[in-house]
């Protein structure tokens, strides 16, 4: 048996574009891990040349479009490799994903095969860290490694929290990751971990690491986490109750406009 590893995601793009195609793809290996299908130099004749693209993505579980105002320009669909590639890869029912590279207008025959799909912004760093943490979930890649964005992680949770893009609904794995983004800092990822703690979600249901986390969070101003801290000091949750820290913290909250918070106050005045 082979020990080839396969390549799972296959990149389809104009050669025109290769610099800004391989800065793309070199984000996606160092974030996931995996090593990408790409077609560097093609091979001497078509024959050749269709049978190493099939095997590629038969072969691969997503299938990466780079798009760019050379698309735009084709006249002849039927011998432009790029439309054959992603017509192949529809066929095949790949996962495939559309990558606009310079903010071009979509094609009329990508609307008329594609009328729904939705592109990846190649120009947002944001947009491009969620591609990351997709291809992640998608491929099931083990990530205990991989040193990812702060976005990314918290991208991940989400998707396991929520059961998004297809990914099914996990709490344990979902507050993995927001620990991960915890520990880097962020402030929304300590309050949801706040959250899983205090709910029992994917962890031991646990006040006191609760509270823990909510304060991380309530000290880089998130209001929600403020209120959280609280409603922990008004009823004794994982602190010794103390109806004066609960009103500074619902005060906090308050002042930005948290309702619950005020109503709070009222009813503590």
């Amino acid at each position: 048996m082979s020990s080839e590893k396969k390549e799972r995601i296959f990149i389809s793009y104009k050669r025109v574009d290769k610099e800004r195609v391989f800065a793309i793809k070199d984000g996606i290996e160092q974030a996931t891990g995996e090593k990408c299908w790409i077609d560097l130099d093609g091979i001497e004749s078509n024959a050749q040349f269709a049978a190493k693209i099939m095997t590629a993505i038969d072969r691969c579980d997503v299938f990466l479009f780079m798009r760019s105002k050379e698309h735009n320009g084709i006249v002849n669909l039927e011998t432009d490799w790029t439309y054959r590639e992603l017509n192949y890869a529809l066929a095949k029912d790949k996962n495939i994903v559309f990558i606009n590279l310079d903010n071009s207008p979509i094609p009329d025959w990508v609307t008329f095969i594609f009328p729904h799909k939705q592109e990846v912004d190649s120009t947002d760093p944001k947009k491009i860290d969620r591609l990351h943490s997709d291809l992640i979930e998608w491929l099931g890649i083990e990530i205990e490694t991989q040193c990812l964005s702060i976005d990314e992680y918290c991208n991940i949770a989400h998707n396991y929290y929520y059961g998004f893009n297809g990914v099914s609904q996990d709490y344990a794995k979902a507050a993995k990751y927001y620990r991960k983004a915890a520990e880097l800092g962020d402030g929304d990822a300590q309050m949801r971990l706040g959250y899983c703690y205090a709910a029992g979600e994917g962890v031991e249901k646990d006040y006191t690491e609760a509270v823990k986390w909510f304060c991380k969070s309530a000290e880089q101003e998130y209001s929600y986490a403020q209120f959280n801290m609280g409603w922990a000091y008004e009823f004794g949750q994982g602190v010794e109750k103390n109806l004066a820290e609960a009103k500074k913290w619902y005060q906090k909250a308050a002042e930005q406009g948290h309702i619950q918070a005020q109503e709070q106050i009222k009813k503590l005045s």
